[in-house]
């Protein structure tokens, strides 16, 4: 038997930068793609964003203009997170007898 692990991990990329950066805490944030690498949408948003307007794939301009005070953050410590998230879960995965 096969186990898939499907995550949303679309508010987590922004809580990452809320975590990092307290002053960012109870504000719109996007976590977008560098607007210099030509990556610059909308990859991830934290709730008070999403209320705001603010969607996923939205080019970064674009945000800004629905959402005037949206603090917008590159991706920075989230992939090493998430990496240690999934190495956890296939760790444990790999233990338990199905």
């Amino acid at each position: 038997m096969k186990n898939i692990l499907h995550s949303d991990m679309n508010c987590f990329y922004a809580s990452v930068e809320m975590m990092l950066d307290p002053s960012l805490r109870g504000k719109a944030v996007a976590v977008c793609g560098a607007t210099e690498d030509r990556h610059g949408i909308v990859l991830a948003k934290s709730e008070k964003a999403k209320k705001a307007g603010v969607k996923t794939g939205m080019v970064n301009w674009e945000a800004r203009s629905v959402c005037r005070d949206v603090a917008t953050k590159t991706r920075k410590e989230q992939n090493k997170m998430t990496n240690e998230l999934y190495t956890h879960h296939d760790a444990r995965t790999a233990q338990r007898d199905f």
